[in-house]
């Protein structure tokens, strides 16, 4: 026995991009998963709001703030954060005002991720999409306007035919690991893979058995041991069913020789409920969220109730911590340093 080739592990998907697009489309498409993505993008969230002695630090913060909307760039980076375990926000930096102009989230697909052994921070690579190469390679005059406006240095790593290496200073990456030693992250979906692919697999035996309920096959009987029909006997009756399909106050008046049957699946179908159920409580746990949350929890009592949504919040806490943190080194802290906002105690700069 091993757990890494089991029947539906073989189904699972390998490469990064593939299991970002099932994440994405059972975010699309399953309510469970889009529920409680959208459940811990916002509810850990609920204002974002900064304080500082000196007002007019303050003003220039609140501006950029309000510039960037930054309030909706950190609910986007947590659906990212949650839905495909990893999220890569890039600033744009503007030197007449010196501050970030706008803040970009890269598509994780085209991102490349290396360790590096002497830096802290790890070496972010972007993969050119096709649009890109496009606008490079392309002799069309608005591709040459729009290539007078990227850097050299992506012009010729895309002609090289390699990955744009991004500075650090603008880009980020925050990632939900397995582990310490990992170097990207993995979505909350993936652990419940195998849960949601057994759920479709049950669900389309449900579309097959209401295609045959939805139709169920008619069977008339004509004759007995007394009666045989012939040919043009049959096909007599079957005139005569063809118009009474036609007529909602039909009638046929006839002999005890023949007999009409709607034969259907309805005696053949399995309950599937207990099973259903089994993997909804499945899900519920993988996506880490309470089932009073999902669906009022019908089972739920108050005192149980509340005890899950403490748990919940402390969970959530960990990751405001990881934000808070990284708007304070990424965001405020080199846009203070560009500005020189230093508070000078005991004969020592400090930067606000």
């Amino acid at each position: 026995y091993s757990p890494l080739w089991l029947s539906s592990n073989v189904n699972l998907p390998r490469d990064r991009a593939t299991i970002n697009a099932w994440c994405r489309s059972f975010y699309a498409l399953n309510p469970f998963v889009s529920n409680a993505i959208n459940l811990h993008s916002t509810y850990p969230i609920s204002k974002l709001k900064i304080k500082c002695h000196n007002p007019s630090v303050q003003n220039f913060f609140d501006d950029m703030i309000e510039e960037l909307d930054l309030m909706n760039i950190c609910v986007e980076m947590a659906k990212e954060y949650f839905l495909l375990g990893e999220v890569f926000p890039y600033a744009e930096y503007d030197g007449n005002k010196g501050s970030w102009s706008r803040i970009l989230l890269q598509n994780p697909d085209y991102i490349n991720v290396k360790r590096t052994v002497m830096a802290s921070e790890p070496l972010i690579m972007l993969r050119p999409d096709e649009n890109l190469k496009q606008i490079v390679r392309s002799n069309k005059s608005a591709d040459i306007e729009q290539r007078k406006q990227l850097p050299q240095y992506i012009i010729d790593s895309v002609r090289r035919g390699g990955d744009i290496p991004l500075e650090n200073f603008n880009v980020s990456h925050l990632a939900r690991k397995l582990s310490p030693h990992e170097i990207r992250g993995v979505g909350l979906p993936v652990c419940i893979f195998r849960a949601l692919m057994l759920m479709d697999r049950l669900r389309e035996s449900k579309f097959s058995q209401a295609d045959s309920m939805v139709n169920p096959l008619t069977l008339v009987k004509i004759g007995s041991a007394d009666f045989k029909p012939t040919f043009a006997d049959i096909e007599a009756w079957r005139e005569v069913f063809q118009m009474a399909q036609a007529d909602k106050d039909f009638k046929i008046f006839t002999h005890e020789g023949v007999t009409v049957e709607k034969i259907g699946s309805g005696a053949g179908i399995y309950d599937i409920s207990g099973d259903i159920t089994q993997l909804i409580k499945e899900i519920y746990v993988g996506l880490q969220v309470p089932s009073v949350l999902m669906d009022g929890g019908a089972d739920t009592t108050y005192a149980n109730g509340g005890v899950a949504l403490d748990v919940l919040r402390r969970r959530y806490m960990t990751f405001r911590n990881m934000l808070s943190a990284w708007l304070k080194r990424k965001i405020f802290a080199p846009i203070s340093k560009i500005q020189g906002f230093y508070d000078i105690r005991d004969n020592k700069k400090h930067l606000i």
